[in-house]
């Protein structure tokens, strides 16, 4: 078993799943498999920043990180566990537009795959 509350592994993770979805209702729907509470999820979603305008998906995995920082030690491992095996079992990683960057989470899953093995 492997350390998951690494900074390094965290940042991959983050990355790798807020660029895994296009849309932020994909993202949303992938946090509630993950075991995120469908209630934080909402809020979170449609949470507006300082000036404003909607979080970017990496950011939203940011402040969701903020939420799971303070859950309970097994919570936080599950939900980080699965975001893991989201991003280590994808098998095709296609752009769904031009400007999807897929390929920083094919990196992340590259790099996560390399630590787990």
């Amino acid at each position: 078993m492997f350390e998951v509350f690494t900074p390094e592994i965290e940042q991959l993770i983050k990355d790798g799943i807020a660029n895994l979805y296009w849309y932020k209702d994909d993202l949303k729907k992938a946090w509630i498999i993950a075991g995120v509470d469908p209630t934080l999820a909402n809020a979170l979603r449609y949470k507006k920043n300082e000036e404003g305008r909607e979080y970017t998906k990496r950011e939203l995995m940011g402040v969701l990180y903020d939420h799971i920082r303070k859950m309970d030690y097994n919570r936080r491992l599950e939900i980080s566990r699965n975001f893991v095996r989201f991003l280590i079992e994808q098998k095709a990683f296609s752009p769904i537009k031009p400007e999807h960057r897929i390929d920083v989470a094919e990196r992340s899953a590259l790099k996560l795959r390399e630590i787990i093995n």
